[in-house]
């Protein structure tokens, strides 16, 4: 058995600006294989930040982290042990990062300075050029 495709947020290694989800995929040579637990931790170097504990689920897509808040700008590590129906267990890791956090910042839209100017419908034109390599120019209005 081994697990396979291990993604966050539905990425491979991807880089984060909220509270992540997991998802992996089990694969095996035997048939009737089922999840009945899993067991996530997430760590930032030595520093464990999220240990699900084992849980008692099928689930495998869409697992919310739910540990100490992310910091922004970090890499982690996260690695998932499952057990399924037969006894077996099977492990695997990988990493994502942090951008800036959602909550860290703010912005705005770009506005220009300067007024906006009506148009009456039907007054306005319109203008295509068309530049070519030769730097000729074609207007048509």
């Amino acid at each position: 058995m081994e697990l396979i495709r291990l993604k966050v947020n539905s990425q491979y290694r991807p880089c984060v600006d909220e509270a992540p989800y997991f998802s992996w995929v089990i694969t095996s040579d035997e048939k009737n294989v089922m999840q009945t637990s899993y067991h996530i931790t997430v760590k930032n170097m030595d520093e464990v930040m999220w240990d699900s504990g084992m849980v008692e689920s099928d689930k495998s897509i869409f697992v919310e982290y739910s540990g100490k808040p992310l910091q922004s700008l970090s890499d982690y590590n996260w690695t998932v042990e499952v057990t399924v129906n037969n006894g077996e267990k099977a492990a695997a890791s990988s990493s994502f990062e942090t951008g800036f956090m959602k909550k860290e910042w703010t912005a705005e839209w770009v506005k220009s300075p300067f007024p906006m100017k009506k148009v009456k419908p039907g007054t306005g034109g319109r203008i295509r050029q068309n530049i070519s390599a030769k730097n000729l120019m074609h207007e048509t209005v």
